[in-house]
């Protein structure tokens, strides 16, 4: 990839541009194929520099994956019968859109570094697992989601199914929207297997399998 312009020469904006620059480049190569000194050439200053202003380079991938700001449009659920699934419905096709869009960038960073927390509480990921797992928590004290699951375990199962349908690419022969169409799909599965009158498909205590 080319490299891009010379950023605009403001010490106030340069934290930012060299967060952003950290964050394009990790999520081309991977953090630990990421050096300082290529933050520094994509960005169009020295060395010293970055390290005028982070501390190392833990700092900086701290400070690129803080630049990902998550979808708008968060809500509590509407106070009228039925609405939590709609809710939850809406809140995975945001959050869906977002990490197969603006938000991949920081996904990709995340999930390329082992040793860091992909679901911890300040990253996009961790708010996604946060919102799902409180629409699903109030679901079940209005008894119209299943209270036989875990929210934040079913949070993370759902984000996680997010997370991964943008990174399969397209099936052979797609011809455009299979994005939409795997979001919908993580969608009808959720809202359907989570009704409060629906069936449990857990298997009972001392359960076997096999003929």
């Amino acid at each position: 990839m080319a490299k891009l312009p010379k950023w605009t020469r403001r010490a106030d904006a340069r934290p930012d541009e060299l967060a952003q620059a950290a964050l394009e480049l990790c999520s081309e190569r991977g953090v630990h194929a990421t050096r300082v000194a290529d933050v520094a050439e994509r960005a169009g200053v020295t060395v010293g520099t970055v390290y005028r202003y982070f501390r190392d380079k833990d700092a900086l991938i701290e400070a690129a994956l803080r630049t990902a700001v998550g979808p708008s449009g968060q809500g509590d659920v509407p106070d009228r019968p039925g609405a939590t699934l709609p809710a939850l419905a809406d809140a995975l096709r945001r959050w869906g859109t977002f990490f197969g869009g603006a938000g991949l960038r920081s996904v990709r960073v995340v999930l390329s570094d082992p040793a860091r927390d992909a679901g911890a509480p300040q990253g996009v990921i961790g708010e996604a697992i946060h919102e799902l797992a409180t629409l699903v928590a109030r679901g079940i004290e209005r008894k119209e989601v299943r209270a036989d699951l875990a929210p934040v375990s079913l949070a993370r199962a759902l984000v996680g199914a997010l997370l991964f349908a943008p990174m399969l690419g397209a099936p052979e022969g797609a011809s455009g929207g299979e994005s939409d169409a795997d979001i919908e799909g993580i969608v009808a599965l959720a809202t359907r297997g989570l009704r409060a009158d629906g069936p449990s498909w857990r298997p009972t205590t001392g359960a076997t399998t096999g003929a």
